[in-house]
């Protein structure tokens, strides 16, 4: 995270004709599962800092580009996780346990942590407008960006009896690039009220780092994502909101989603090593509010 500090102040400093800055409040969720030996959920509030580029025109070309990166974070919240386990229904050749032994080691139990999740999602997109008028407008185009999380667990039940020796702190941190379809619009209801959305639908590539499972393991999936927000302009705002005559306020709600399918690992087991399939997702809900200056 530290090496990506500096990305706020870079993207900042490009050619822009208006920003937005809004802080935000949400849900992020987490599933993870590997090929029916364990699976959990855990469910974190979250704050997010968004600073986004509304589209803007590129000199000499019938384009436009936009931009958002989002910082979110979540604190340090203490949840019990059902690590559940399906034995019976898994083959799992030259492990020297019997079905009884296996059911007795892989039991689902309950795993008290502390949880907390943080990272960064930048989107970057690149379109073409098929409908501008005075009104509104709708574009279509291309996104692409990255997307880092973070999830650090600690303080983790020593005593659980799990698929593997869980240390007392972990740490997963996903790396990956996406790029894929988008669209966006907007239009004016009245000269003080602007409706806005868009949606994009990415594939993504990276890699996933974790103490337990292994470094540098190769994942795929694809992201989703979905925003719906309003802007606010007057030309008589309050005193204390005078600063906002070439500005606006904003708000709205954010829905994202990352899947990650189809990555193998592999899972140590006392003296023998057994191939499995990681299943992971991360669903993010924010409501956010801020402000955007025009220049």
């Amino acid at each position: 995270m530290k090496r990506l500090s500096i990305l706020p102040l870079l993207l900042a400093s490009l050619p822009s004709a208006a920003l937005d800055l809004t802080v935000g409040s949400g849900h992020f969720d987490t599933r993870a599962s590997i090929d029916g030996m364990m699976s959990a959920s855990i469910d974190l509030d979250i704050t997010t800092l968004s600073l986004r580029q509304p589209a803007t025109p590129i000199a000499g070309l019938p384009l436009h580009w936009s931009m958002r990166l989002e910082l979110f974070q979540s604190a340090y919240a203490n949840r019990v996780a059902d690590f559940v386990s399906q034995p019976v229904r898994t083959d799992i050749p030259r492990l020297g346990s019997s079905i009884d032994d296996l059911a007795n080691d892989f039991t689902a139990v309950p795993v008290p942590a502390d949880y907390h999740v943080y990272g960064l999602d930048l989107n970057i997109g690149i379109g073409h407008g098929l409908l501008d008028t005075d009104r509104g407008s709708v574009r279509i185009g291309l996104n692409s960006g990255v997307t880092l999380p973070f999830l650090r667990t600690r303080n983790l039940a020593t005593d659980a009896n799990l698929l593997l020796d869980v240390l007392d702190t972990t740490t997963t941190e996903i790396q990956t690039l996406k790029l894929g379809p988008a669209m966006t619009a907007s239009w004016q209801a009245s000269p003080v009220l602007t409706l806005r959305g868009s949606w994009t639908y990415d594939r993504q590539w990276g890699r996933l780092d974790n103490e337990l499972l292994a470094s540098g393991i190769g994942i795929d999936g694809s992201y989703w994502q979905w925003d719906i927000g309003v802007e606010l302009h007057s030309h008589d705002w309050p005193r204390g909101l005078r600063w906002l005559q070439n500005g606006h306020v904003v708000a709205g709600y954010r829905r994202s989603r990352w899947d990650f399918d189809s990555t193998t690992v592999r899972l140590p087991r006392a003296s023998a090593v057994v191939p499995a399939m990681l299943d992971m997702a991360f669903t993010q809900e924010t409501l956010y509010a801020g402000v955007g200056i025009e220049f």
